[in-house]
């Protein structure tokens, strides 16, 4: 899908959102491929450079690169009220005060936190059923893996109401290190290879979609990791959509 004269950015991937429908297996979950408009997807991969990590294998950074509840415990639901100070937090708030983000960042971030995207994800996942606030906060995480780095199976919390992995690979990058999905039995009784369902490929501007499923032991089971002899590093921004923090 080519973005016309007349179609905005948020245009673009709002339609690219609606039109696909939710695949069952092995959970619900979207998988679109061009999310994003070409020219903006490779501007914000250029910019997202800055937090590659030095070069050495085996190694994960997760930094936050957008927080619309910069005191927000995700752990606990609340405000944190003492949150921990980090190098990085002088940066982000810096950023925040003067409106100063990379532009291609800067746009990603205004598309993702516009009330359309919220609604649309809303619709599809049928947010208010399980939550009837909604999606309202934000908070998104430059994720960078090196060979040899394996993330264990796991499942995103019920606070995390949607959750959006854009992979921002380079062409001919390995496919095999995207996103691996389980069955939604008990992470206990699952083995890392042999029970893995399919894995999302990692391809460049293709995104993974998820809401965690609200029915009793049933869990959106999944894990990441980069054991590519092809490429170093597995670049990627997760997004999360968030219940309202408690006081």
């Amino acid at each position: 899908m080519k973005i016309t004269n007349k179609q905005s950015h948020l245009e673009y991937v709002c339609e690219k959102i609606e039109s696909v429908n939710i695949i069952t297996a092995p959970w619900n979950h979207l998988h679109i491929k061009n999310i994003f408009p070409d020219d903006l997807y490779k501007k914000i991969r250029n910019e997202i450079t800055e937090y590659i990590p030095d070069a050495r294998d085996n190694k994960r950074v997760s930094k936050r690169i957008y927080n619309t509840t910069r005191d927000y415990n995700v752990a606990t639901g609340l405000i944190d009220k003492t949150p921990e100070k980090s190098p990085y937090e002088s940066w982000l708030l810096y950023h925040t005060k003067y409106k100063t983000y990379p532009h291609g960042l800067e746009e990603y971030y205004n598309i993702l936190d516009s009330i359309e995207i919220k609604n649309i994800l809303t619709k599809k996942f049928n947010i208010t059923r399980k939550y009837k606030n909604g999606l309202k906060h934000v908070f998104s995480d430059c994720d960078i893996m090196t060979p040899g780095y394996e993330w264990p199976i796991h499942t995103d919390i019920p606070r995390k109401l949607v959750t959006f992995i854009h992979y921002f690979a380079e062409e001919n990058d390995d496919e095999e290190i995207g996103t691996r999905l389980y069955p939604t039995t008990s992470i206990k009784s699952l083995d890392y290879e042999n029970d893995c369902v399919k894995i999302i490929p990692f391809v460049e501007n293709s995104a993974l979609i998820f809401s965690p499923c609200d029915i009793d032991g049933k869990c959106t089971n999944h894990a990441m990791r980069n054991k590519s002899t092809i490429t170093k590093y597995r670049k990627a921004i997760q997004t999360f959509f968030i219940k309202q923090p408690k006081e």
